[in-house]
């Protein structure tokens, strides 16, 4: 009976604490933030991370923008595709599906995905200039937006299943949609077209056109940047300079890495956030933020463990 109740305390402590520490439980004690710069680089950003881990951002090296992968503490950079003289790689699924956007030599540009071995090009259909944000984690969505002849910066959602288009009717016609959940629910921000237009954050559920704008705590200019598949949100204010989690309402956590303005922008299903910030030099460096465990999830986890360092013991007499 005792190796049964000890088996049992184990793994409900185990299941309990890797639930708390991941995609369902908000941080309850903050971020651990590792800074990271490519060498040589006049600014590194990091946009997007997925639940592999793999992060992708880009770096300025002199007068061209490079897109690379991050993984396992290495740089990979990507290639330029379509002529263009700088790239951006801006979002990742979890089958590591890039999208991102290419610029020329006279300020257009052209959004892309890369499968791993080919770039397609990934345009609003009608519209010029398009600038590709982010994909679901489980790649069947992407945001960005483009000018059209309505409007000069036109959000949308590509449904990759159906190869359809949604665009996003904000309150003001500068909709920046940026991350999207695997539900096909996006947030961003509306920019604001005249002096004195405040910016609004912003939801967008695709499924039924629904748009959401709402308050976040007392910061009077936030921007939604991602959202991963628990609703939890990632963004930041200006001109306070802080980065945030938010979710259901409520601001969970504030976030400032160093003495300037921090941007968070990517957000994975484990809270760990990405986004990048100015060192004291000038510099933009980016960073890694990782939540730290609440208190309960260790104290579970230590209770199992001992449980089993108890169960071992009494195997072994």
């Amino acid at each position: 009976m005792l190796t049964k109740i000890l088996r049992c305390l184990w793994l409900s402590a185990l299941v309990f604490a890797a639930s708390t520490a991941s995609a369902g439980q908000a941080p309850a004690d903050g971020y651990r933030v590792r800074t990271v710069v490519v060498p040589g680089a006049d600014s590194t950003t990091f946009w997007d991370i997925n639940d592999r881990g793999q992060i992708v951002g880009d770096a300025a090296l002199g007068a061209v923008t490079r897109p690379f992968v991050f993984e396992h503490n290495a740089f990979r950079f990507l290639d330029i595709p379509f002529g263009g003289t700088s790239a951006w790689a801006a979002g990742i699924s979890n089958d590591g599906l890039i999208v991102g956007t290419v610029f020329d030599d006279v300020g257009g540009s052209t959004g892309y995905l890369f499968d791993g071995s080919a770039y397609m090009p990934l345009n609003l259909p009608g519209g010029t200039n398009s600038i590709v944000r982010r994909i679901s984690s489980d790649g069947r969505y992407v945001t960005g937006y483009a000018d059209t002849a309505e409007v000069a910066v036109q959000g949308f959602v590509l449904d990759r299943n159906s190869n359809q288009y949604t665009l996003i009717d904000t309150l003001d016609p500068l909709s920046v949609v940026q991350g999207v959940t695997n539900g096909g629910v996006a947030v961003g921000s509306v920019r604001g077209s005249a002096p004195g237009v405040p910016i609004h954050a912003f939801t967008f559920d695709s499924a039924s056109g629904q748009i959401d704008y709402p308050t976040v705590g007392s910061f009077l200019s936030p921007r939604f940047r991602d959202i991963n598949d628990s609703g939890f949100i990632a963004g930041f204010d200006l001109p306070t300079g802080t980065a945030f989690v938010f979710r259901n309402g409520d601001v969970l956590q504030t976030l400032s890495v160093g003495d300037g303005v921090t941007f968070a922008y990517g957000i994975n299903n484990f809270n760990r956030i990405v986004g990048y910030y100015q060192v004291e030099s000038g510099q933009v460096a980016a960073f890694l933020a990782t939540p730290v465990p609440e208190p309960g999830a260790w104290l579970l986890l230590s209770v199992g463990l001992l449980a089993l360092v108890a169960f071992k013991a009494r195997r072994a007499r």
